[in-house]
């Protein structure tokens, strides 16, 4: 496969346009990232989260990279103040999302 080169570098916070900015979300791979797109409190979260069963969950361990950093990264999304979110295994939750990061987090730490 033939590399693509980089357009251009983005970083934790920046702003890609209006309205869009960058969350570094690592733990799947270190330079995973989501998009806020802060109007519509939505994260397009790609494989920081999953929904499974209709319910938000962690990333599949068995694709996650570094699990500490993952577990930081749900932590960051839950203090976004999200009322949706889109993974890339699932599709769209637009349930109680605060509460179920929680779950998620605390279920985790019980680990």
């Amino acid at each position: 496969m033939e590399h693509c080169p980089v357009d251009d570098v983005v970083q934790d916070m920046d702003y890609i346009c209006a309205g869009v900015r960058v969350i570094g979300t690592p733990g799947h791979t270190p330079g995973h990232i989501s998009l806020l797109l802060e109007e519509e409190k939505l994260l397009l979260a790609g494989d920081a989260l999953a929904i499974e069963d209709g319910r938000l969950a962690k990333a599949n361990p068995k694709f996650t990279l570094d699990k500490k950093e993952a577990f930081r990264s749900v932590k960051k999304i839950k203090n976004l103040h999200l009322e949706q979110i889109s993974c890339y295994h699932g599709n769209l939750y637009t349930g109680p999302v605060e509460k179920e990061l929680a779950r998620i987090l605390a279920e985790e730490r019980e680990v």
